[in-house]
């Protein structure tokens, strides 16, 4: 579009196998440290977890929320415009 341009977005890093990350920094972190700085995927841990259960997905969730009870935070995005 005219007057418009298409600016490249912020680069976002991430970490795609914290085991070896670790094992990299073990000698400058501990277990406790090192997870204060991780933040798990729920959706993955979901799954983990119904799988380790032996629960059907459907119920993960439900489940997992129970059991973490106020250690699980939610947060709604900012509300965005639709066309209705």
């Amino acid at each position: 579009m005219p007057g418009w341009l298409l600016e490249p977005g912020a680069v976002r890093r991430s970490i795609e196998d914290p085991v070896a990350a670790f094992e990299r920094l073990i000698e400058t972190f501990s277990v406790s440290e090192f997870l204060g700085y991780c933040t798990p995927s729920i959706p993955d841990l979901e799954r983990a977890w119904a799988k380790k259960k032996g629960l059907p997905a459907s119920q993960a969730k439900e489940s997992l929320k129970r059991l973490l009870g106020d250690l699980l935070t939610e947060k709604r995005n900012a509300p965005s415009l639709k066309a209705i």
